[in-house]
């Protein structure tokens, strides 16, 4: 029988690259016996902690892990805690405690005998290497401001009240609630318990203290304890064995867990961790549609993931639907939920029991397919119906002819001249509520919708309808959109006879679905506990216009909430995102309870980014030429920073606006003697550089990334070769503005930003 592995995750960010491999293997061997050859389990002369041990890795790096030997008997479990230079493992081990914290419960790692010095010394350390960062904001923390002109976000705490009953270290906590902004975050980083940080930056932003509390507290184990206390096995196992504590672990029970992990060559990339903001709405009931929002890198997906697989788990027989906008978002929530639970269960066939993944256009495919019955839906949605009827692939020209039609019966003026207002008006209004008459069109409501009609512009509007499905109708095709409405009538017609086809609807990337698609989204499942949960961010919306769910059909009130902390970009590029999206009005798509609840459009509101790292960088180019020369010799100095890297995904990523700046980027590097992938629909074909469009980059993440090209002739685009009503034309700048902040947000570290001649004004000054 194996033994249980509990690894924290800041063992990964301890592991040096270059023995990456060996720390797999040898991670695969303490998990199957210590007593395997080659390992070199040692404990420790004096240790603070007799459970502490050194293991082996190679000549030069030993790791650090804790034996907890189970007083029932069986394997003992091991808390692998980093991996070290030979003399620093030794000196590590020896000071390293394992004890739970004596508010909460939570197991933590620690050196013995911290003291205030010790943690002034440590503070001072990180507070000048924060300084070097950006040195600019600290100066103005550390210079004399008259009292009561700073805002210190914490001086509504008590200290005491976040020792006793938050558990947080005393000197950090007296430290915390006197701290400026810019100070709070030298603190954060300099706080040993990686959880304690999380939870003061939770405070920070708003988080109410009962939530936070909830959040961070695990089961008290049956014994008294102080701070640094040495706890006991048993205390240990059973505190390990919460929901809260394994939120601050990685547990790994068997030996295919690990393997799995260990082939995936990448341990970040695998996505084990769910903070426990996170893990509540993996397991939260619900009785009706949940909506989970946050920005980039809060952690929406993983949530998600794990929530379709806790479904599966709960409901071996459910039939369990995961989806989002994009193929290739869509296969890439398969991937991770098959890395998660390789023995989940797939259905094979829309509405059998199981996980059925597809995107939306290919789940309404599978409704509208070879000899179903489309007649009667198609006649309520349409007024016209077909036995197969084709794809209409020109829906613009269509649309164009449309209105050259109709012209010759009703004049056609303003906004019912110009083809985005008549296709969002058509999937907003019209199609969701399968309106097939001008009577039914001069009664719908249209709120949300920007433009006001009166009734002779209605009318008028309804004109182009009739010779747009008209001219559909004698070519027998549909357009997606269309086909779409005609998948959810004929799921309503067949839910009176037998059902709806799913238990549960678990939709990613919601923002960038237009209202006919939530309708559909609806359509799947029945109301009723747990049967819709949806994971967007309305600052991503790159694709669709800004919806409301309630107006669809999708009540959410009352079931929303917000992820507020970052755990993939620094704050530094974090900061460079949030200043592309200063000036949007991004309140469009909430329902009348969320108001207030978005603070993204701030810079300093409440998404926040534990984790820090160097400054964004910008370069301008006088000519293109140049601009690609920037590039190469980023690329080449990178190249020699990073290293080799054996691993099947990219570490750099190189974003552009458009396919046509991709490609000719792809030629440039080529010449230039560089190797790079050129990444369209398909997957990843090596580990080098991955060049591709800010919207191919959506779902992806890189260590460093380029955006290219991020110049006034580029960004914006979307308005080129369109013409646009007043709210339409907002709408596509805001679409713009979410595009570069995609592109901004998909840098774990560092970022660079090059364009030529003139720089988009989305960018700072």
């Amino acid at each position: 029988m194996s033994s249980m592995l509990y690894i924290p995750p800041t063992f990964f960010t301890s592991v040096p690259k270059q023995v990456s491999t060996q720390t797999t293997e040898t991670l695969r061997k303490l998990q199957e016996s210590a007593d395997l050859p080659g390992l070199h389990v040692e404990p420790m002369q004096q240790p603070a902690d007799a459970r502490v041990r050194t293991v082996r890795v190679n000549d030069q790096f030993r790791m650090v892990v804790f034996k907890i030997d189970n007083p029932d008997g069986g394997e003992p479990t091991w808390i692998p805690t980093g991996v070290y230079n030979h003399d620093d493992a030794i000196k590590i081990a020896r000071s390293s405690v394992c004890t739970l914290n004596p508010a909460t419960g939570i197991p933590e790692i620690r050196s013995s005998g911290d003291s205030e010095a010790d943690f002034e010394a440590r503070l001072r350390a990180h507070t000048a290497k924060l300084e070097a960062r950006h040195k600019a904001e600290l100066a103005a923390a550390r210079s004399h401001i008259p009292e009561g002109t700073e805002h210190t976000p914490l001086e509504h705490y008590d200290a005491a009240h976040l020792v006793s009953d938050l558990g947080i270290d005393h000197d950090l906590a007296y430290a915390a609630v006197k701290a400026n902004e810019a100070q709070l975050e030298a603190l954060i980083d300099a706080a040993e318990i990686p959880w304690q940080a999380e939870a003061l930056l939770a405070l920070a932003v708003g988080d109410p203290f009962a939530v936070v509390l909830e959040r961070y507290s695990a089961a008290p184990a049956n014994e008294a304890r102080k701070q640094g206390e040495v706890a006991s096995d048993r205390a240990l196992l059973e505190a390990l064995a919460t929901d809260t504590a394994r939120s601050n672990f990685a547990v790994f029970t068997s030996d295919d867990d690990l393997q799995r992990v260990l082939e995936s060559g990448d341990f970040e990339a695998w996505r084990l961790f769910l903070h426990p903001e996170q893990r509540r709405y993996v397991t939260l009931h619900t009785n009706g549609p949940y909506r989970l929002t946050g920005g980039a890198g809060t952690g929406k997906t993983v949530v998600l993931v794990h929530r379709t697989v806790e479904l599966a788990r709960r409901y071996p027989d459910a039939r369990i639907i995961a989806t989002t906008f994009t193929t290739n978002l869509a296969e890439q929530l398969r991937a991770h939920i098959q890395s998660l639970d390789p023995d989940v269960r797939f259905a094979e066939n829309l509405g059998d029991p199981g996980i059925f993944i597809a995107n939306v256009d290919q789940l309404a495919t599978h409704i509208v397919r070879p000899g179903a019955d489309l007649s009667e839906a198609m006649r309520e949605v349409l007024g016209w119906s077909s036995d197969v009827p084709r794809v209409r692939t020109n829906e613009n020209a269509a649309w164009s002819d449309a209105v050259a039609t109709a012209s010759l019966r009703t004049p056609i003026e303003g906004v019912l001249e110009e083809v985005p207002f008549l296709t969002t008006e058509y999937a907003s209004v019209i199609l969701p509520f399968a309106l097939t008459s001008a009577h039914d069109y001069m009664r719908a409501s249209r709120k949300g919708r920007g433009a006001k009609l009166g009734r002779k512009q209605r009318a008028a509007m309804w004109s182009i309808v009739e010779a747009f499905r008209d001219s559909g109708q004698l070519a027998d095709e549909v357009t997606f959109t269309e086909r779409i409405a005609i998948a959810t009538r004929m799921l309503d017609l067949n839910a009176e006879k037998n059902g709806r086809v799913a238990d549960h609807v678990l939709v990613d990337e919601t923002q960038d679905l237009d209202p006919v698609r939530l309708v559909f989204l609806r359509a799947l499942v029945a109301e009723g506990p747990n049967d819709m949960f949806l994971a967007g961010d309305e600052h991503q919306r790159i694709y669709s216009t800004a919806v409301r769910p309630s107006h669809y059909g999708i009540n959410i009130r009352g079931r929303s909430r917000r992820l507020r902390l970052n755990y993939r970009t620094t704050a530094q590029n974090l900061d460079l995102a949030l200043s592309i999206l200063d000036g949007g009005d991004y309140s469009g798509a909430l329902d009348s309870d969320e108001a207030g609840s978005d603070e993204l459009t701030t810079r300093h509101g409440s998404y926040r980014s534990l984790m820090h790292g160097p400054a964004p960088e910008f370069i301008g180019a006088d000519s293109l030429a140049e601009e690609f020369d920037h590039v190469a010799e980023i690329l080449r100095a990178w190249s020699e920073d990073m290293g080799e890297d054996e691993a099947a995904s990219p570490r750099i990523g190189i974003l552009t606006r458009t396919k046509t700046q991709r490609d000719n980027l792809v030629r440039a590097l080529e010449e230039r003697g560089l190797r790079v992938q050129n990444i369209d629909r398909g997957g990843y074909l090596n580990s080098r550089p991955a060049v591709m469009t800010l919207h191919r980059s959506k779902g992806t993440e890189f260590e460093r990334v380029i955006l290219f090209g991020i110049d006034d002739q580029h960004v914006p685009y979307a308005v080129r070769g369109y013409n646009f009503d007043p709210d339409g034309h907002n709408e596509a700048m805001l679409r713009e503005r979410s595009l570069l902040y995609v592109g901004a947000t998909r840098a774990r570290e560092r970022l660079v930003v090059t364009w030529t001649r003139q720089r988009s004004a989305y960018l700072p000054r």
